[in-house]
């Protein structure tokens, strides 16, 4: 996977109002992982990795050389629990800002630049989270047959956002309280965009700033007239899928579904008419809605 050039440098944290890290949350990390890593590192922000692998391999050893600070759970806790340890740390070493990634997350350094800058020169202590733009990766996995999935052409505020190559306030972050861990996987991000929103935060995205991300296994199909992307996933996140939106839907009220756009009837529609593997995603999801109702929460033990 070919990176994009760099063309300019981040400003030394002697002259720069805030402190900024990068936190990263692993599960079997692969080569390209520590390549990704590797990258983000020469933006000079200091990087706290939080390791969920059970078994870690050699590429988790690497990754562990190159960070400042290298938390190993020794088993999966979950996105939301790990998320929550890396940015307790970054408290205690006194950052501002911390922008939190995926491990396949590819982020050109002129968007760190961007952000940084954005939150540099901010006014408004109301601003929760600076957002990129978000482009997905097609089958070949190259970055220039990536797809638009949210983009702007100037500064907008947003309802909620990928948690991947967002620069997060520390400060709201504490004042909204962690991140949800009955969650574990998926819809981490609606949920803490959710709380921002209700303590009078912003998330604001910023334009000519992309992350490329794999978005599952997404493919385009057309459906009727529109433009749609399957996510082709497994059907235990199906089953994570389905079950967290309902948990969300209690927690909230119906202004969930309003806030969130998202829909298990578009959910149900990619699965029957497009998706492999049909039977087993729909009882899956259908498990999740029925685990969600019984408060079966956290990770999913047996499948």
């Amino acid at each position: 996977m070919a990176f994009l050039e760099n063309t300019s440098t981040i400003k030394s944290k002697e002259i720069m109002k805030n402190k900024y890290c990068a936190l990263v949350v692993l599960y079997n990390p692969d080569i390209q992982t520590v390549s990704n890593l590797k990258y983000i590192k020469e933006s000079n922000l200091p990087l706290i990795a939080v390791d969920n692998t059970p078994n870690p391999n050699v590429n988790c050893i690497e990754i562990k050389k190159i960070s400042n600070r290298y938390i190993a759970n020794g088993e999966n806790i979950g996105l939301a629990r790990a998320l929550y340890s890396g940015c307790e740390e970054a408290i205690k070493e006194d950052y501002d800002y911390v922008l939190t990634l995926d491990q396949d997350t590819v982020v050109p350094l002129d968007t760190i630049k961007k952000l940084i800058e954005r939150a540099e020169l901010s006014q408004d202590d109301n601003v929760a989270i600076i957002c990129p733009e978000v482009y997905a990766f097609s089958k070949d996995n190259k970055i220039e047959n990536t797809y638009p999935v949210y983009t702007c052409e100037q500064e907008e505020e947003c309802s909620w956002v990928m948690t991947s190559g967002s620069l997060m306030s520390l400060m709201w972050y504490s004042k909204v309280g962690k991140f949800d861990e009955k969650l574990f996987i998926d819809h981490i991000d609606i949920d803490i965009g959710m709380k921002i929103h209700e303590y009078g935060g912003k998330i604001m995205r910023q334009p000519d700033a992309p992350v490329y991300q794999h978005l599952g296994h997404s493919e385009e199909r057309k459906f009727l007239w529109k433009t749609i992307h399957p996510m082709f996933d497994s059907p235990m996140r199906t089953y994570y899928v389905a079950r967290n939106q309902y948990y969300l839907v209690e927690k909230y009220g119906r202004k969930f579904w309003k806030f969130s756009n998202v829909s298990y009837t578009k959910m149900l529609i990619k699965i029957v008419f497009y998706e492999t593997n049909k039977m087993d995603k729909l009882k899956m999801f259908f498990r999740g809605i029925q685990d969600a109702k019984k408060h079966k929460l956290g990770e999913l033990e047996e499948v």
